[in-house]
């Protein structure tokens, strides 16, 4: 039986019409959903609340207990009032748990907006969306194990990470099992953001956009947007960006001549060995002292070669955990790491697999770099595809390190 549905609309400033949709009745949609799930029946639903670490199985939350709930006039307000180009479709993923101890993310009962105008395609999307749970639930995240959560809003939500892809084709299909649904439907671009309380520490919902396929975006001002709303977060207590990505501006201008000397290391060493791009990545504490990396915005290199700079961009929303990819692998080492396709590695492990893809990268070398006993960083390395890579790849790392090290006074 169809649910009816209220609305609001209204024209933004910048001239784009915004649609708006909520259920008349909080629990229609989501009594609907439980009918069609087996693990859900005979469950009754729990007001959420954020487990303690040890139970969660991921270091950058901190144990707390306090519920987390938001109301609907809430995420109504955030889904009107975000700050975004393009015809898209705005959902959000809500907590929800069972008293069997176990948590799912929904749709259902969540308002929901369409920037531009009612696409049909996105539409269908939505419908499957709220057909659709994510299981929160998982184990131990490696290089080798894949985590059987069910699609990106549980993965970010987990991992506290945003996910950008400029084209969901840029996903495989265990990564995102309704690729293809979804590009029947017309969808492209598609982004999934996770949504903290206003301290940036804990995360409590997840945002998902997914644009209209034959709508290029300009990501560099899609992400000054994204800056814009979170500040508008910020005003109704919620938040967009976890705190310890505001760390990093504070770290370049205390290590500002340190860091010049790194960027001067980069340029020389990708000039001498035509690598395509290369980045640092420095060592900082979120809220729980958990020792995490951060990009750095001005110590980076990238070669003419590069026609799309969205992993650029996107590399400085995002931080990465002690084990997590290569450059989380040598923080825990404190050596180098080298690997021949990152794109074929779990997107759990490493997180920028689809921004990879687009980008055209492969294989990646990454070392580690102290620069004195307070601060630590990663030197992460992108290697052309060519006839040396083939023949002996240890060869190219090796040279990689030794250039490094012989521009840069930094390294032990």
């Amino acid at each position: 039986m169809p649910i009816e549905l209220k609305f609001s609309y209204r024209k933004r400033g910048d001239g784009i019409n915004r649609w708006v949709f909520w259920t008349q009745h909080n629990g229609d949609e989501l009594n609907q959903v439980k009918s069609l799930f087996p693990v859900l029946r005979g469950y009754e639903f729990e007001p959420w609340k954020q487990p303690p670490v040890e139970m969660q199985g991921d270091s950058t939350q901190p144990d707390t207990n306090g519920d987390s709930q938001l109301n609907r006039l809430t995420i109504k307000n955030l889904v009107e009032l975000l700050d975004v180009q393009g015809t898209c479709l705005i959902q959000f993923w809500a907590p929800i748990r069972i008293n069997s101890g176990k948590t799912f993310l929904t749709t259902a009962d969540q308002p929901f907006a369409f920037n531009g105008k009612i696409h049909e395609g996105l539409w269908a999307y939505r419908r499957v969306s709220l057909l659709t749970i994510a299981s929160v639930d998982s184990t131990e995240i490696d290089e080798t194990k894949r985590v059987h959560v069910h699609g990106r809003p549980a993965r970010v939500f987990r991992s506290g990470m945003p996910e950008f892809s400029p084209h969901v084709r840029y996903y495989y299909m265990d990564e995102y099992p309704l690729r293809n649904f979804a590009m029947c439907l017309g969808v492209g671009s598609y982004w999934t953001l996770p949504v903290f309380e206003s301290s940036g520490d804990r995360c409590i919902g997840v945002l998902e956009y997914a644009f209209e396929a034959n709508v290029g975006l300009d990501l560099y001002s899609t992400l000054d947007r994204l800056i814009n709303n979170h500040r508008i977060l910020k005003t109704m207590g919620l938040a967009l960006i976890p705190s310890w990505l505001a760390c990093s501006q504070e770290i370049q201008e205390v290590w500002e001549q340190e860091l010049a000397k790194v960027k001067e290391a980069l340029e020389v060493t990708c000039k001498t060995h035509r690598l395509l791009f290369a980045q640092t990545w420095i060592s900082v504490l979120d809220s729980s002292r958990t020792q995490m990396l951060i990009t750095s915005p001005p110590t980076k290199y990238w070669s003419e070669e590069i026609t799309s700079l969205e992993f650029l961009a996107v590399s400085d929303l995002h931080h990465v955990r002690i084990g997590q990819g290569l450059v989380g692998k040598v923080l825990s080492s404190k050596g180098s790491c080298f690997c021949r396709d990152i794109t074929q590695l779990s997107i759990d492990f490493y997180p920028f697999v689809p921004i990879a893809r687009c980008a055209g990268f492969t294989a990646c070398f990454a070392i580690f770099v102290r620069l004195n006993s307070a601060c630590h960083m990663v030197l992460e390395f992108f290697l052309p595809n060519d006839e040396t890579l083939d023949r002996n790849p240890q060869f190219l790392e090796q040279a990689i390190s030794h250039n490094s090290r012989a521009t840069s006074e930094l390294f032990p």
